[in-house]
């Protein structure tokens, strides 16, 4: 399949595409107003249900993995298993303020898209914004958040071909990088997303 990008307008929601050899990743802005984010699913040809990738989204009202609360954040939620109703992996993104209290000022490369090459929803942190990869070998849609003209990285979920496990080479997946330090150059979590097929062949028996 073709790696492309496309925006879609549609009555009920704006979506950022990308084509991939899996099929059509797509970013789209949650509705809920207390948890403003934006989810990114995979899409299939002749199938009614994306498989769910990923969601990167503001909480005023969340714990982490201790139980201890958490205070207003990005976190990101990555469903591992797609054949799961629920996400498996849950990071949050730690070190904004001093990230964005070391870059003043500076145009990020979301400042360098037109609008019909990102999808954007505001939160009380910051500008969530989504807009894709530029390698047409790994294609991705990255989600940054934006405070005056500074980006700093959230996630990437890609295509990939080449990703080593310590069990060996994946085979063609999609796979979900997060930034759980904001402050650090490279990703700190990486997590595949698995039984897509299972995913496919579930819902299409179910129609």
């Amino acid at each position: 399949m073709k790696e492309t990008v496309e925006t879609k307008k549609e009555t009920k929601r704006e979506e950022l595409c990308v084509n991939t050899k899996l099929g059509q990743l797509v970013a789209y802005a949650s509705t809920d107003p207390e948890h403003p984010g934006i989810f990114i699913d995979l899409r299939q040809e002749g199938q009614e249900c994306m498989a769910p990738i990923c969601l990167a989204e503001f909480t005023g009202d969340d714990c982490d993995s201790s139980g201890k609360e958490l205070p207003p954040s990005i976190v990101c939620r990555v469903w591992g298993d797609a054949a799961r109703e629920d996400y498996a992996y849950q990071v949050t993104c730690r070190n904004m303020d001093e990230y964005f209290a070391e870059r003043h000022s500076g145009t990020g490369i979301t400042d360098r898209l037109g609008d019909d090459q990102k999808l954007c929803t505001d939160t009380e942190l910051g500008q969530l914004i989504a807009y894709a990869g530029g390698d047409p070998e790994y294609p991705g849609i990255f989600i940054d958040i934006k405070r005056g003209s500074v980006d700093g990285p959230i996630l990437l979920a890609e295509y990939t071909e080449t990703e080593y496990t310590p069990s060996g080479m994946l085979p063609p997946s999609i796979i979900t990088r997060i930034w759980g330090n904001t402050m650090d150059d490279d990703y700190t979590n990486t997590f595949v997303s698995e039984n897509m097929e299972k995913f496919f062949a579930d819902t299409d028996s179910n129609n």
